[in-house]
Parts: structure tokens; C-alpha cells; sequence
């Protein structure tokens, strides 16, 4: 293919591939590297959340006051990208639930196993348990939504795609321009 190119032509589809492929790399790291710090942040603020909501139901799973429970509950509906949440006795029995109002996520019956974090659908489930002076009252059970990283992705994307098409609109000018200054004197 580039056998018979002369050599100006030989130079410029280098060049230009040679930044092409330094543009792929770099804003495939930069995707790395953003998905990575966002499901950090996510954790880090789903934990902040779910340990406010567990720390604020020990009274309503102590009393066995579902209404307050509903009602501290209903406070997920100011952070958008929580779907659904819920309380179960420290059996694993459903105490209360919320469920976004949009939200297509259902609630368990019985306690999910485990505790902490899971990445699964889509979605983050976060699983904390509700502890008043060392003894577990029950558990707080959280899912959200990863809205927001497709969201800042397809922004990413149409800024990356500008970048490229700049770049190797640039790429293209300047190796034009030295190309003529190397090659004419071979």
C-alpha cells in the first residue's frame, strides 16, 4: 500500500497515524481513569449516605416504629440516583421501604447476603448494617443508579471526538508544512 507512495505521502500518514494513536491512548486512559475515580466517589458517598440513614434509624427498628422509619426513609429522595432503599430487623425481615418514584427496582423480602458494596446491573447496592451501642438493630439496604457516569460519559465522548478531530486537523497542517521542508532536499 505505501510502496508506491512517494515519500512526502509516506511522511504525512505516519505522522498522522502516530497521533492518531497517541490521542486513542490518551483518552482511553482518561476513560480509565474517570470510571475508576467515579465508582470511588460513588462508594465514598453512597457510604456517607447509608451511614446517616442507619445511624438515624436505630430508634425506629428499636421501637419497631415503622412510620418514623418510612419517614427517615423518604429522605433518599433528595439524592436522585438512589432508587430504592430499605430496613430489615436484624431477623432479615422487611421493616420499610422506599422506592424512587420512577424507579423500577424492587425491594427484597428477605435480607440480600453479605455486607458492604456490589457493583451489579447498573446499579450500586449498598448493604450497611444499623448499630446502636455495639448491638445490631438491623440492616439499611441501598441501590443506585449509575446515571450520572453515562451521563459525564457521553459528554467525555463528544469532547474527546472535538479533541481528535482538532488534533489531527492540526496534525495534518503541521505535517504538511515540515513535510515539505524534510522531503523537498531527498
Amino acid at each position: 500500500m505505501l510502496k508506491h507512495k512517494p515519500i512526502q505521502s509516506k511522511l504525512m500518514i505516519v505522522t498522522l497515524l502516530t497521533s492518531a494513536v497517541v490521542l486513542v491512548l490518551t483518552c482511553a486512559a482518561f476513560f480509565a481513569y474517570e470510571y475508576y475515580s467515579f465508582r470511588k466517589t460513588t462508594v465514598y458517598q453512597l457510604s456517607v449516605i447509608s451511614k446517616m440513614i442507619a445511624s438515624n434509624s436505630t430508634a425506629a427498628l428499636a421501637f419497631k416504629n415503622v412510620e418514623d422509619a418510612h419517614e427517615i426513609l423518604s429522605a433518599l429522595q433528595a439524592e436522585a440516583h438512589i432508587r430504592a432503599g430499605a430496613l430489615y430487623t436484624e431477623d432479615g425481615k422487611l421493616f420499610a421501604q422506599y422506592t424512587a418514584l420512577d424507579s423500577l427496582v424492587n425491594v427484597p423480602a428477605t435480607l440480600p447476603s453479605g455486607q458492604g458494596f456490589e457493583f451489579a446491573n447498573s446499579m450500586v447496592i449498598a448493604i450497611q448494617p444499623v448499630v446502636h451501642d455495639g448491638i445490631r438493630m438491623g440492616t439499611l439496604y441501598l441501590v443506585s443508579d449509575l446515571d450520572a457516569i453515562y451521563e459525564r460519559f457521553t459528554l467525555y465522548g463528544a469532547i474527546v471526538i472535538a479533541v481528535i478531530i482538532i488534533s489531527f486537523f492540526t496534525a495534518y497542517i503541521m505535517s504538511r508544512a515540515l513535510q515539505r521542508r524534510l522531503s523537498k532536499p531527498i
